[in-house]
């Protein structure tokens, strides 16, 4: 996970296309493979004004927990729990959705989400 990271704002440093807001939606059943890493390569991607979400896969309350205390932050993070494969789907669908109408231009016109 902290190799994840470290990459994907390496990915969004070096973009040539200038974004108001750099997200990065980090999905995992697991904790980070590298011992301490994670909280260190969070910092450093917040430190850059990146925000960092997660979407915890499975029912471990000590899982969602550590995404909460060491994955996510940022202007309007989230860590949202995902029990199965089919709810996580959903839920990105969802997501991406939002968040391409959010920076559409005021007068665009809006479709509904249901």
């Amino acid at each position: 996970m902290s190799e994840a990271i470290a990459f994907a704002s390496l990915l969004l440093t070096s973009s040539p296309h200038a974004t108001e807001r750099a997200v990065m939606n980090i999905c995992a059943n697991g904790t980070d493979n590298f011992d301490g890493g994670t909280a260190s390569s969070r910092d450093a991607a917040l430190a850059q004004g990146f925000t960092i979400n997660g979407l915890v896969l499975g029912q471990d309350a000590g899982l969602a927990q550590y995404f909460r205390s060491s994955v996510i932050g940022g202007p309007g993070a989230f860590a949202v729990d995902i029990s199965d494969a089919k709810g996580a789907g959903e839920f990105m669908t969802r997501k991406l959705v939002r968040d391409l109408l959010a920076s559409a231009p005021a007068d665009a016109p809006r479709l509904r989400i249901e």
